[in-house]
């Protein structure tokens, strides 16, 4: 059953035998015979999850640094749904390994949209902000994201979404940029709206 998330995860957990971990849940439509772009309805969706090891968050004891590189957002304009095709993330990826960077900061039409395989979030004059979801390019929101920003939300530490300005002409085009604290993840979109800033 597609809908039992909970239990797809403690199943998988368990044959792994893992407590602290990564799970990735991916459901689609199931098949179709003949294929068709018109679809018919499908009684069975195809489930597949798999699980990884990952430290417990009471042994982090620092912020995972990434070098970053500016790269043109070149996906179809729907990134606001979820597709299997990320044919242009993973250029993008090689892209900025190909420059000695960790990941590539996806922009379009001078805003920042997300990296490549992560969330992009910024302290902007003191406060936490993500990109918008609704702002153009619209942008899938991320689990880790929404985490993020409730955790600082409940430490009264300021916090919002934003409209997040590329300043594209400011950063290098040739190699990495300064190491920058990247969280990987993509969340529910946050109520508290922060000004676009200038």
């Amino acid at each position: 059953d597609a809908g039992d998330y909970p239990g797809i995860v403690d199943r998988l957990l368990d044959a792994e035998g893992l407590v602290d971990a990564g799970v990735y849940l991916q459901v689609t439509r199931g098949v179709e015979i003949p294929r068709r772009h018109s679809p018919g309805r499908i009684e069975h969706p195809t489930v597949f999850a798999y699980a990884t090891p990952l430290p417990s968050l009471a042994s982090v004891t620092e912020i995972e640094r990434a070098a970053l590189v500016l790269a043109p957002d070149d996906r179809w304009h729907r990134t606001d749904l979820k597709s299997l095709n990320v044919l242009a993330n993973v250029l993008a990826a090689r892209h900025a390994e190909t420059l000695g960077a960790d990941e590539a900061v996806l922009h379009r039409d001078g805003l920042v949209s997300e990296g490549s395989h992560s969330t992009i979030l910024a302290i902007v004059d003191g406060v936490l902000v993500a990109p918008s979801v609704s702002a153009a390019p619209a942008i899938l929101p991320g689990t880790m994201r929404s985490l993020v920003l409730d955790a600082a939300l409940a430490s009264w530490l300021p916090a919002g979404v934003c409209c997040l300005q590329d300043a594209a002409d400011s950063w290098p085009r040739d190699g990495p940029w300064p190491r920058w604290a990247s969280v990987r993840g993509r969340s529910e979109e946050h109520t508290s709206e922060l000004q676009s800033r200038q």
